[in-house]
């Protein structure tokens, strides 16, 4: 809490607090493209990526790491996981389902 002191002109002191404002809420992750998604074994896979809005820094897409360990010469389910933070440490991470088939 911040705490301001205003001085009158009769040598008389008031107190007055104003709340900061805390941030709480996470940056919400919207993914381009589809999921679940599919990919044929043996093509190259290509990320469609995703965009980051938070409610008080704004656009954060630049800030996203990705986690991409689709690997489309072997059959499977992989998930690719992004994550971004804000500037008050509030995290955020969304997921794609990846499934690479014959």
């Amino acid at each position: 809490m911040k705490k301001v002191l205003l001085v009158l002109g009769l040598g008389l002191a008031i107190m007055s607090c104003s709340k900061e404002q805390i941030d709480t809420t996470a940056p919400v992750i919207t993914l381009k493209g589809g999921s679940p998604t599919a990919e044929r074994k043996g093509n190259i896979y290509r990320d469609e990526g995703a965009i980051a809005i938070d409610n008080v820094d704004g656009d954060l897409s630049s800030y996203i790491t990705v986690t991409n360990l689709v690997n489309t010469s072997i059959l499977g389910t992989y998930n690719v996981i992004y994550r971004v933070t804000d500037n008050a440490g509030n995290v955020s991470e969304a997921t794609r389902v990846v499934h690479v088939f014959n």
